[in-house]
């Protein structure tokens, strides 16, 4: 899932989506520029088209966010539950 960020919250090695103009790029984050431009590598066209790395500045990103941890919280939550409701007989909810 990718989330909308401002390139100043990415952190290097992120993998982010870029959309330019009509194409959507998927590049890995590497740092700034001494100027203040977002430095990009390992560019590749959603087409899977090779492109050569790039800087940009001033536009919104997208960065690549795990599904795993919001997944691995739910199921947790869930055991918790269950166990805490069994140990006490009653409907057991930690938190929502």
């Amino acid at each position: 899932m990718f989330q909308k960020v401002h390139p100043s919250k990415l952190i290097n090695g992120d993998l982010c989506r870029i959309d330019i103009y009509s194409h959507t790029y998927k590049a890995t984050f590497s740092g700034y520029t001494y100027d203040g431009y977002c430095r990009f590598t390992n560019v590749k066209r959603i087409d899977n088209v090779r492109c050569k790395d790039f800087c940009i500045k001033d536009r919104y990103v997208y960065k690549f966010v795990s599904e795993k941890q919001k997944i691995q919280d739910e199921m947790e939550r869930r055991a918790l539950n269950t166990i805490i409701s069994n140990l006490i007989c009653h409907e057991f909810d930690w938190y929502s």
